[in-house]
């Protein structure tokens, strides 16, 4: 808390607590009981690596030498398709969302474009409506 204050954060309904000021783990920890706490705690130090598994399935191994072997046998290959098609899919969302340009409202603009050009030679030369 008085790191807290020292650094300008000013909530005085959050800082008459301080449990609301620590590390976002706690929240895996805390239970009901103290009993539960200290499943938790323990499982959380103790557990092991969570990794990928054989079948597409996750795995848990006690050590990280172990872990590094499973991660380098059974990591998910993408292909390179996918990779492809991620990155185009990617590219058009980040322009038309940061870049305000949408390819369909462009070609639509075009399109509309040539459609009353068109209209309009036609009205011009008398080949049109009312």
């Amino acid at each position: 808390m008085e790191f807290a204050d020292r650094v300008g954060v000013k909530s005085p309904g959050l800082l008459k607590n301080e449990r609301i000021l620590t590390c976002g783990q706690r929240a895996l920890v805390c239970g009901p009981t103290l009993e539960e706490c200290r499943k938790r705690y323990d499982l959380l130090l103790n557990g092991g690596f969570v990794v990928p598994g054989p079948n597409d399935e996750i795995a848990v191994v006690a050590t990280y030498e172990k872990a590094l072997e499973m991660r380098k046998k059974y990591s998910p290959r993408v292909p390179a398709s996918h990779k492809l098609k991620d990155f185009a899919a990617s590219t058009i969302m980040w322009h038309q969302y940061y870049g305000g340009l949408e390819p369909g409202s462009i070609i639509g603009g075009f399109i509309y474009n040539g459609k009353l050009k068109k209209a309009s030679r036609e009205k011009i030369n008398g080949r049109g409506g009312p």
